[in-house]
């Protein structure tokens, strides 16, 4: 069979599918002549009888004999008072799927229970393994072998039992109380891969030693009938097609170890130098990117509507949780604010809206209601800027707190027009890409103090390139008060004015506005709690350390439980980390002010313990999101744009499943 010339080194792969394509053809004709000429006819049709009739019987016994298996499936929704059960029926699996199949169902204050009767033909040691968002206990004949949530920890852990050959009570119980949710539930033999309950041994009542028989007898004769169904088929695929497939993939093998190399010796000759911009956009063009950003900020600002609640406002963002509610400050408890409940611990912003109605400290009851007041009270300044908001009033302070996010995000969206201007399709991407990285919409989600911090840290940045040292380290130093961390971007000022006396003398006077308002207040904290507000909180660590320990415990969840696991989402994260981290150090300009910003948070994340990257992903991906931002600003000339956009990127994913529907109770 002949085949269209084509140019040299081009549609290889075409060409080897065609000739793929014309070798089984000619193979499978030659075969159809031979069974034409030979004996086969007879076997190939007491094959299809004989298939056919197992398949028939299969299903017709298992119709008749088989006993149903797998758990009773019970979900209540929860409510301040009762729980109301929404289904019982019988499920064959222990995870959350199923909320995808039924939009109907609640995703906060639900609980689940699975319960069973397991059978084990033998005495065996097994590996339980549980994990959850909020909290999932597992027993076993009515003992407790593992129970995870906020205060043990949600990461999936494995815990060894004994257990005789017979029959086991299994149950299995989850509760969401607001926030994500995710559930990891599977078993293994002692040493072995995890993997799911099986539902072949697992029945909803005891069955007695007939029924278990029977439900044997009848899984040995469906695999006999599948097999009986697959196996000849497939031997027949591959007796066609094997040789053709042999030779076409040490082709295509050969081919792309020719083109790799040149593709790295080329990459190597050149680096990451950056491309010439295309050419100028059209206005209509230009018009058309401006439209998009402002719908993404309408989309956004609608995203964020949604969680307003009638009588208690946008205080679902702030996430009070109710095993604080007892040490809530009064003047607080008597103002409507929404309340997550079913025993959740709530947010770090509720700490802060707190400190917003008492920004003094002077309010005796917040000893008690923070659950680190010397800690929480050094970051103080987005209390103070929502108090000021709220003019004072309780009511409108809450309210104030929980918006004052958004509001940083909708100038953040503004100001990053002046690096990433509706003029190309890759500045939307990047713009978009800041605007939605994941510590940006925890902060939204939660009402944190990352995105007021970062809005502050933009405008220093604004004010230095236009030459006002002295009002950026003003903005830097402020920023101190929010998170202390936020002073990494004085590494911004070094160096930015020259070495002239005057500009030494200038680099004195902002040194002294970056540390002053810091030290400032640290003192009066001090006058307050002693010692104490010399407390950490244990966030930094040896270099890599805690990097190293978060790499491991991700992976090692991932090969426990599989890509279902919510470990993935800590998988993203550190990919992206990496990404933007490496880009940084590669890509070495001491001159850009975003650059030095960008490097020193890169120096930060190598410090940070476990305590900050714990969590699916955890704190990281706020902590360092001026790394994020400053990633995205340099990026737009890079030869590798859209590979490297993409992986340092890849959380944006799940910030936007963040802001989707709440589907609240």
């Amino acid at each position: 069979m002949g085949l269209v010339a084509l140019p040299a080194g081009r549609h290889e792969g075409l060409r080897l599918s065609i000739r793929l394509s014309a070798g089984m053809i000619a193979r499978f004709e030659s075969s159809q002549m031979m069974f034409k000429r030979s004996r086969l006819r007879l076997p190939l049709t007491v094959y299809l009888l004989v298939a056919t009739a197992l398949g028939w019987l299969s299903l017709h016994l298992d119709g008749r004999f088989r006993t149903e298996t797998g758990l009773v499936h019970t979900f209540y929704r929860e409510t301040d008072s009762a729980s109301i059960p929404l289904f019982r029926r019988t499920s064959r699996g222990i995870d959350l799927d199923f909320l995808e199949d039924e939009p109907s169902l609640p995703r906060r204050s639900f609980r689940v229970q699975w319960k069973g009767v397991w059978h084990l033909p033998e005495a065996r040691l097994i590996d339980i393994y549980a994990g959850g968002d909020d909290r999932v206990v597992v027993r076993v004949d009515d003992r407790v072998v593992v129970a995870r949530g906020a205060a043990r920890g949600m990461h999936t852990i494995a815990e060894r039992v004994a257990l005789d050959a017979g029959f086991h009570r299994v149950v299995v119980r989850y509760e969401q109380y607001g926030g994500d949710f995710g559930l990891n539930v599977r078993w293994a033999r002692a040493g072995e891969v995890p993997r799911s309950f099986e539902s072949a041994s697992i029945f909803p009542e005891r069955p007695d030693d007939a029924q278990l028989k029977a439900n044997r007898r009848l899984a040995t004769l469906r695999r006999v009938a599948g097999a009986v169904w697959l196996v000849p088929p497939l031997l027949f695929a591959l007796w066609v097609g094997w040789p053709h497939a042999l030779r076409a993939g040490r082709r295509v093998f050969q081919s792309w170890c020719d083109r790799s190399r040149l593709t790295w010796c080329r990459w190597r000759q050149e680096g990451d130098r950056p491309v010439p911009w295309p050419a100028e956009p059209t206005a209509r063009q230009k018009r058309a990117l401006q439209f998009l950003y402002v719908v993404v900020v309408v989309g956004f600002l609608g995203a964020v509507g949604q969680f307003y609640r009638p009588g208690t406002g946008f205080t679902y963002l702030i996430f009070f949780g109710e095993e604080f509610q007892e040490r809530t400050l009064s003047t607080v408890e008597a103002v409507p604010h929404y309340v997550h409940r079913r025993g959740s611990f709530g947010y770090d912003g509720q700490f802060y809206a707190q400190l917003a109605v008492a920004p003094l400290l002077d309010d005796p009851g917040l000893q008690d209601a923070l659950d680190s007041a010397p800690y929480r009270a050094r970051r103080i300044l987005f209390s103070w800027t929502a108090f000021a908001l709220g003019l004072g009033q309780p009511g409108w302070v809450l309210q104030a707190y929980a918006l004052q996010n958004v509001l940083c995000w909708v100038i953040l969206a503004w100001l990053l027009q002046r690096w990433l201007p509706p003029a190309r399709f890759r500045n939307f991407a990047l713009w978009f890409a800041c605007l939605f990285s994941h510590g940006m919409i925890v902060s939204v989600r939660r009402s944190l103090l990352e995105g007021p911090s970062m809005l502050l840290i933009v405008l220093g940045l604004l004010a230095l390139e236009h030459r006002r040292t002295i009002v950026a380290a003003g903005i830097v130093g402020l920023s101190g008060l929010g998170r202390e961390t936020n002073l990494l971007v004085a590494a911004a000022l070094a160096g930015s004015g020259g070495w002239s006396a005057r500009a030494r003398a200038r680099a004195f006077v902002a040194a002294g506005l970056v540390a002053v308002p810091l030290l400032l207040w640290f003192a009066y904290t001090y006058s307050v709690y002693g010692s104490r507000v010399l407390d950490g909180g244990g966030n930094l660590t040896m270099p890599l350390a805690g990097l190293w320990q978060y790499w491991e415990s991700t992976l090692g969840e991932l090969r426990m439980v599989g890509w279902a696991s919510r470990a993935r989402y800590s998988l993203l994260a550190l990919v992206s980390l990496a990404v933007q981290a490496g880009y940084l150090i590669w890509r070495v300009d001491w001159d850009d002010h975003w650059w030095r910003v960008g490097i020193s948070y890169c120096a930060l994340m190598l410090l940070l313990s476990i305590n900050v990257w714990e969590g699916y992903p955890g704190a990281s991906t706020r902590v360092l999101l001026p790394m994020a931002f400053a990633f995205n600003v340099l990026l737009p000339q890079s030869r590798y744009f859209w590979l490297l956009f993409v992986f340092g990127n890849l959380t944006v994913v799940q910030s936007l499943a963040d802001l989707g529907m709440p589907r609240l109770v």
